[in-house]
């Protein structure tokens, strides 16, 4: 029996559930996203700024830094700095000095200079969260789910390497449910995560597991009550920064393709669904159109689909596809899929027993 906690943090809001297998309890909360939170207190500043910290999700905040190293001096430390890209010399020619971890910073007086700090996981936040949904604390068992592209290694693009660590693990496991990592086992190379790690020990679990918003998010949607007595189904999790969708033959990922939100639409989305299931979704392809690429491990005909199943808080952007859909909601919420995909991951990990929120 176990209290936990799952986290997914995305680019518009990070979604919370907190779980008591004992007494069969669960509340959950939707909150802003740590990078639209931070950005916002960036932009707002009206000093020049320092930023410390670890590595975070970029997106709204390498703009913030960007717009405000236009009128101000920022100064960023080399572990916040991979915040903004992998790349430091980009970093640097948006006019933002690079120091490094260990500099002091003192001599910069605070009444000139106003302080940030980057961390995915915020303790003091999250327990403020915990207090306001009124329960302890205290949990033992935290999962994080963050979208984390890899350190890549030279001459490798981010997204590719993406692609390539996605390849892997569904080439040796291919259920999304199996790409989590406890603490001690995240690849090197998974730096954000190895990150979100830092933050979340100050909270004190007793395990932490860390798993890919994609994947958390293929295996949220498959939790919905139709896909569950379906064998053949297409997942869609329309999300804030990012689009991923996925075959499934009874929860085994068939194939799958990662898409920018903002530059999809439900034409796009119809014609990658079918050319999914078809077989004939080409990677490189994705990949030249503005997407993050595709990988297809086994054919299954649009024609066999039983069902298709969006999830997201951007799914509105299908709503006059040719297809027909079902909006799903695991656990009976359409925000909480990544969320829901952790904690069932997490389930699977430690053999709970969690058949009073789904069925096996």
């Amino acid at each position: 029996m176990a209290r936990i906690l799952t986290i997914d943090v995305g680019a518009g809001t990070m979604d919370i559930l907190w779980v008591d297998t004992e007494k069969k309890l669960l509340y959950k909360l939707v909150a802003k996203s740590p990078t639209m939170f931070l950005a916002e207190k960036i932009l707002s500043s009206q000093k020049d700024i320092v930023i410390t910290g670890v590595e975070m999700g970029g997106g709204a905040i390498a703009n913030a830094i960007k717009e405000k190293a236009k009128e101000k001096k920022v100064v960023i430390t080399k572990s916040a700095a991979f915040t903004i890209h992998s790349d430091l010399s980009r970093v640097k020619s948006y006019g933002v000095r690079i120091v490094d971890d260990n500099e002091n910073l003192k001599e910069l007086n605070k009444k000139e200079w106003d302080y940030f700090e980057t961390k995915d996981i915020d303790p003091e936040r999250i327990y403020a969260i915990l207090e306001t949904i009124g329960v302890e604390p205290f949990v033992d068992i935290i999962g994080v789910a963050v979208q984390d592209h890899g350190r890549p290694p030279k001459g490798l693009s981010a997204i590719d390497f993406r692609h390539e660590i996605f390849k892997k693990s569904l080439s040796n496991n291919p259920y999304p449910w199996t790409f989590i990592f406890n603490d001690n086992e995240i690849p090197a190379y998974l730096t954000r995560m190895k990150a979100v790690v830092k933050s979340v020990k100050k909270l004190n679990p007793s395990s932490i597991y860390i798993m890919d918003t994609g994947m958390a998010a293929i295996t949220g949607a498959y939790l919905d009550d139709l896909s569950m007595v379906k064998d053949i189904v297409v997942v869609l999790d329309i999300a804030t920064s990012h689009t991923l969708g996925a075959t499934l033959i009874k929860g085994e990922v068939a194939g799958f393709f990662e898409y920018h939100t903002k530059g999809i639409n439900s034409s796009i989305i119809s014609s990658y669904v079918k050319a999914l299931a078809d077989g004939k979704l080409i990677h490189k392809k994705v990949v030249e159109e503005g997407g993050h690429g595709a990988f297809i491990r086994k054919l299954v005909g649009f024609e066999n689909v039983e069902a298709i199943i969006a999830t997201g808080p951007k799914r509105d952007i299908i709503k006059d596809i040719d297809l027909k859909i079902h909006f799903g909601s695991p656990i009976g919420d359409n925000m909480m899929t990544g969320a829901v995909g952790l904690l069932f991951a997490i389930g699977k990990k430690e053999k709970l027993n969690l058949s009073f929120l789904f069925s096996d």
